[in-house]
């Protein structure tokens, strides 16, 4: 069997069906293993593709850890928010931030279970921004909550992100929400994870090659034909079971550079055609170390409010074990960038300067203080994201092999592909692994791995909803005269004619 891509959807399958006996190679083209959950070493010190939490509805995800040995993490169950230096009634230099609190009477949490009681076929063609535009209780600046948690967490903006895929991570996330939820790794995902994991697999049988990335694709028989750079033509093992691990843009890359046997497989499978509708858009990231400390930082995942970059952030300085065992150690903060569209496009150090000074608005420190030898910014421009834009849902893949793809041994496995997690995210990489390797040995008539079943909001609760959200939502109704644009449109209204 040959799994494409080593990153983290990749490694699981491989390790799982290596532990089963079945013989793996992983082709990764790149020189390290872990995709975008890995990290590179930059002048010595480890940074992330982007800052991660591993929270507590990912069931497969935290089940590896623990597998793995990876049970020394640090845990929270809060996110703080901060506000600029200049909002009103901010004390100066007081970057502590204050935890979010979700109102129980407000449009936004009416807004939330509306959405959750809906059906399927209801979200998946409208936004986030439609859905909220189409609630009668609904106003200009109402769900501006779920308008963040779209930037901020699923990576793509209201406007864009399918209201089906913000149902589902409303639907995880809510159940543990007001208990311990949330953990980080003490060090690099690539030394605490991705390594233990790719030598997890390594033990197990599985072959791991690096550096080793595929050239083109063939179709012969009715099977996929996978053949590295550097193998002659016509080579290649014709019975070989593939399982593609390739981020979407990748897949679509290599579709466009094989176009007779992407019509071959569309042949095969006219479902094979639709991933080229799924998108990718890069999720900036910033590493910023400082060369002095900075103790009044929030100690949760925060958020810098009205940012203008939709930043999120989390102090690792006393989180991993490197950073933590040093109490005098300077502040180091890891970003991710919601929306960089406005300054993708500039030179590096400009790029950087103006991350950097964002920042300056929230926290206390001057351009001087910015540690330049080991701060990184990341555009991620050729390593982009998954995006749960509206109506990716029904173009899918699943990732049970010929069911799914329709080629007799072709799998697809990564957070695009079609499972119940429908998030661009770890778990989402990880469901899709276990999926596959369990058809894969169905298919080879040995037991295979079951993934964990999610536990969302229970089907009593969301029934009731069904029929609470219309008493709910006239409830929510007179809440739109507190908005301070009605207000002052209606005394707009109701102002005297002047003359002139």
């Amino acid at each position: 069997m040959i799994v494409l891509g080593g990153g983290l959807a990749g490694l699981v399958c491989a390790k799982v069906l290596a532990e089963r006996k079945v013989a793996v190679e992983v082709w990764e083209a790149s020189a390290r293993f872990g995709g975008k959950a890995g990290s590179t070493l930059h002048n010595g010190r480890w940074v992330d593709h982007g800052f991660h939490i591993f929270p507590a509805w990912y069931q497969n995800t935290n089940a590896l850890l623990d597998e793995l040995g990876i049970v020394d993490v640090w845990r929270s169950k809060d996110f703080d928010e901060v506000d600029a230096e200049d909002v009103p009634g901010k004390r100066r230099g007081d970057s502590r931030g204050k935890p979010i609190k979700y109102r129980k009477l407000s449009r936004t949490m009416v807004a939330t279970l509306d959405m959750i009681s809906r059906p399927p076929w209801y979200l998946d063609d409208l936004s986030v921004d439609g859905f909220l535009r189409a609630r009668l209780y609904a106003g200009r600046s109402s769900g501006e909550r779920l308008r963040e948690i779209s930037r901020k967490a699923l990576g793509s903006p209201a406007y864009l992100t399918s209201s089906l895929s913000m149902q589902r991570n409303l639907h995880w996330w809510m159940p543990v929400f007001n208990e311990p939820n949330w953990n980080a790794l003490k060090g690099s995902l690539q030394t605490t994870f991705i390594d233990p994991l790719a030598d997890a697999a390594r033990a197990a049988g599985a072959k791991l090659f690096l550096n080793r990335k595929l050239d083109r694709i063939e179709v012969r028989n009715g099977r996929l034909v996978p053949m590295a750079v550097g193998d002659a033509p016509g080579s290649g093992d014709e019975d070989a079971i593939v399982v593609s691990a390739l981020p979407v843009e990748v897949v679509k890359d290599i579709a466009r550079r094989n176009p007779v046997a992407l019509g071959q497989l569309v042949e095969l499978n006219s479902k094979l055609k639709d991933i080229q509708y799924l998108d990718a858009s890069p999720l900036a990231a910033l590493d910023l170390h400082l060369t002095k400390r900075l103790d009044s930082l929030p100690p949760h995942h925060f958020i810098l409010r009205a940012s203008r970059y939709d930043l999120t952030g989390l102090d690792i300085t006393k989180v991993w074990k490197d950073y933590a065992a040093d109490p005098k150690h300077p502040t180091v903060i890891q970003f991710c960038a919601g929306d960089t569209t406005a300054i993708r496009w500039l030179p590096d150090e400009a790029f950087l300067d103006r991350l950097i000074d964002e920042v300056r608005r929230f926290f206390p420190f001057e351009r001087a203080d910015v540690d330049r030898e080991h701060t990184r910014a990341m555009k991620h421009i050729d390593a982009p994201l998954f995006m749960n834009e509206v109506g990716s849902n029904s173009k899918r893949v699943e990732p049970n092999g010929p069911n799914g793809s329709g080629v007799t041994d072709l799998y697809i496995i990564g957070d695009h592909t079609d499972t119940p997690v429908d998030l661009a995210c770890m778990e989402g990489a990880v469901y899709s692994a276990l999926l596959a390797a369990q058809a894969i040995c169905k298919g080879l008539g040995i037991d295979g791995p079951a993934p964990k079943e999610l536990q969302g909001v229970p089907a009593g609760q969301r029934r009731f909803l069904k029929v609470a959200r219309y008493p709910l939502g006239w409830a929510a109704l007179p809440l739109r005269l507190t908005e301070p644009y009605y207000r002052q449109r209606v005394s707009q209204q109701q102002a005297p004619l002047q003359d002139g």
